[in-house]
């Protein structure tokens, strides 16, 4: 049986090849397009990557930190998909200095990406909005005919994970909007106690 440490480390080492090998997969692509463009994708990437790889065994990463992440990351969407892809934020000051677990924000937008189509003459806008309590990822439904084959990742990593923290995430799935909200947390005083709480519904689960 895993210990609990072992299963968030299992948990946030799922984001490295996943985040890794999709975005190879789109250098790729640009390298044959635009070699200029590949050149400051590839750039991006390593800051990107860099960050996934420092937090791999974290367990809450600032707020602040995760913005900056994951505007690294929209970086990389604009430079493949530019003015069809769009980010509307309003974050609260207060917002900033709460904690999340490590490039969930990212796995949202990826996974708008994933299910929605938009083109500049259909652009689609992502709107991502923060309180003190919370910080939500939305839009409008412009769904894809067909979507590439999953891997499991996306909401089910994010929804394990806030388990883990003892927390969970809100999922609206309406006619023609998309939104998840993930919860905020304070400090870090009460990691052993969540972990306890884990731990011990996991052992429920396993016996």
């Amino acid at each position: 049986m895993l210990s609990t440490e072992a299963k968030l480390e299992s948990l946030n080492s799922q984001l490295n090849p996943h985040f890794f090998f999709n975005n190879l997969s789109a250098l790729s692509v640009l390298i044959h397009q635009d070699v200029g463009k590949a050149d400051q994708y590839l750039q991006k990437l390593s800051a990107t990557y860099r960050y996934i790889l420092q937090n791999k065994v974290s367990e809450l990463v600032n707020l602040k930190d995760e913005l900056v992440f994951l505007e690294d990351y929209i970086e990389l969407l604009q430079i493949r998909f530019q003015d069809s892809l769009s980010f509307n934020f309003s974050i609260s000051e207060k917002a900033k200095n709460k904690l999340i677990p490590p490039a969930v924000l990212q796995l949202l937008v990826e996974n708008v990406v994933k299910h929605n189509y938009f083109t500049k003459k259909e652009p689609l806008i992502v709107q991502i909005s923060a309180d003190d309590q919370s910080i939500s990822v939305g839009n409008m439904k412009q769904l894809k005919e067909a979507v590439e084959d999953s891997t499991g990742i996306g909401l089910k990593n994010i929804s394990d994970r806030y388990r883990f923290l003892n927390q969970s995430i809100r999922i609206t799935d309406q006619k023609d909007w998309f939104e998840v909200v993930l919860p905020l947390l304070e400090t870090h005083e009460d990691t052993f106690s969540r972990r306890r709480t884990f731990s011990s519904r996991q052992n429920q689960i396993d016996h």
